[in-house]
Order: C-alpha cells, then structure tokens, then sequence
C-alpha cells in the first residue's frame, strides 16, 4: 500500500493555506517511506484499485497540457528528479504562482520524467468531466476540487 500524504483541513481556506506545504510533505514521504507516494487532496476518495504509470518520476492529470499538473492526486517515485521537482515546485509557489501552475513550471524546469494521468483518476465532476468523457469511470474522486473549471 502506498503511503497517503493528505491535507491538514477540508475547509477551504486551510486547504489553500497548506498548499505551500505540499512539496516538503511529500519529499518527506518519499525519505520516510524509502518508496513510492501518493499524494491525495484530503477531498478525495478512492473507489478502486488504481493502476499507476511505470518508469515515470510523477504523475498527475491536467486539463492544459504544457501549462499545468494538478497536484491534487499526484503520484511520486524516489527519483532525483522527483526531489528536484519538489525543490522547484515549493520555490514557485512561494514566488506566489498556483500550485497548479507551480508543478507544471517545476517539472518543466526539472526536466522530470511526467506521465499525464488520465481522468478517471483525477475525476471532479465540477470540472465538467462527466460531459467531456462520458461513461468513464472514476477510480480517484475528488469531490470539490479547488478552481472553477480546470
């Protein structure tokens, strides 16, 4: 089982308070569980058995390829790159970028080995996904999601 890095408070302004926090929670994962992590946003649910992408440094969906990583359902190897991602990634946000911009920004500068994963296992039904893909099936829900319309 992998280890869960969730978020300290499901209210909204907590959340984004911790989101600053998200790099140094899961590089320290990664140190402490000497394997691999998924990051989950405390809003969240797994309705089955996900299947993780193979020889990647993270994975994570986006709407906007090129642009953005969600970091909400992020999944993360031990790898340099992954460690100098997170590195970048809390540098960016502390410059004030989103965190979705952040991650993307970050693991571009990196040159991290990103796999895109696909929606069923980011789904928020707030982000119109169910219009945009149909009779998919969620695997990870995440019920709020935090932006208007990724």
């Amino acid at each position: 089982m992998l280890p869960r890095v969730l978020e300290l408070s499901d209210e909204p302004a907590a959340r984004r308070e911790a989101w600053p926090l998200r790099p140094s929670m899961i590089a320290q994962a990664l140190e402490e569980s000497g394997g691999e992590v998924l990051h989950l946003d405390i809003d969240a649910r797994i309705l089955s058995a996900p299947t993780w992408p193979a020889g990647c440094d993270l994975a994570a969906y986006t709407a906007r390829p090129g642009v953005t990583l969600e970091p909400g359902v992020s999944f993360w190897r031990p790898t340099e790159y992954s460690y100098r991602t997170l590195a970048a990634w809390g540098r960016i946000l502390e410059e004030g970028a989103p965190d979705d911009f952040a991650l993307g920004a970050a693991a571009e500068e990196q040159k991290a080995n990103v796999s895109i994963l696909p929606p069923e296992l980011c789904w928020v039904e707030a982000w119109g996904m169910r219009e945009r893909y149909g009779d998919r099936k969620p695997v990870i829900r995440v019920l709020a999601g935090s932006r208007g319309g990724a």
